[in-house]
């Protein structure tokens, strides 16, 4: 098995710096706090793919895989949407 620190470390590593950024600095703009929302969705995506079969056992129907590009996509969504309705904070 190769050594997947690298990836870990890029793929987790980036996203708890801007989890620490985004707690250590205000944003300047309403609907700041979206992007934690867009790493639970990551998170459950990161969730799901790695119990894949387990899923799909569980009714044969979807698998972790295919609920990980959805939670993926919610993520996107809900931050998207934030971006949209945000305004600079007076």
């Amino acid at each position: 098995m190769e050594n997947l620190r690298p990836y870990m470390a890029v793929q987790f590593g980036s996203i708890a710096l801007v989890l620490a950024i985004a707690l250590l600095y205000r944003s300047r703009y309403t609907h700041g706090a979206a992007i934690f929302a867009l790493a639970a969705a990551y998170a459950v995506a990161k969730v799901v793919e790695s119990l894949d079969l387990e899923v799909y056992a569980l009714g044969h129907w979807v698998s972790g895989h295919t609920l990980k590009h959805l939670a993926a996509a919610l993520g996107v969504w809900l931050l998207l949407a934030a971006l949209q309705r945000r305004r600079l904070r007076g």
